[in-house]
């Protein structure tokens, strides 16, 4: 969230660098994270190896500029790589929605966001392998 959403998003942006030093990881997702790179450094073609997810509030003080300029920066990061990205975008949610107690909590958004979250983790490690069954049977 918030500061840690940047931080797994500079992991991903640059593995074997700085903090990453010796790890690639598998999947990061951010959710209200602050989107813009540290010092503007983006990653060059193909350096992200890290799937990716991102969680935006419509509302958020960065801005859909943000948003776009992240997923532009991820396309190039992404190229020539196995690497994914996704992002998701929150209607009416300002800054920080995913907060209980506060004014800007959005429950059913939150909710939303955290099991898209849970999903994608399930999917990145292996948990959850859609490939047998692409299209799961509706429940009867």
């Amino acid at each position: 969230y918030c500061f840690g959403g940047s931080m797994v998003l500079e992991l991903a942006r640059h593995p074997n660098v700085g903090a990453s030093a010796g790890q690639t990881f598998k999947a990061v997702s951010s959710i209200h994270g602050t989107l813009s790179p540290y010092a503007g450094q983006k990653p060059a073609a193909g350096e992200i190896r890290t799937l990716i997810q991102a969680h935006h509030a419509e509302l958020d003080f960065q801005g859909d500029g943000a948003l776009t300029a992240l997923e532009a920066e991820l396309k190039i990061g992404v190229n020539g790589s196995d690497a994914t990205w996704e992002t998701l975008k929150y209607a009416k949610c300002e800054h920080g929605w995913t907060e209980p107690g506060t004014p800007i909590y959005r429950a059913a958004q939150a909710v939303r966001a955290h099991k898209s979250t849970f999903e994608f983790f399930e999917m990145a490690l292996g948990f959850d392998d859609p490939k047998p069954d692409p299209f799961p049977s509706l429940p009867l």
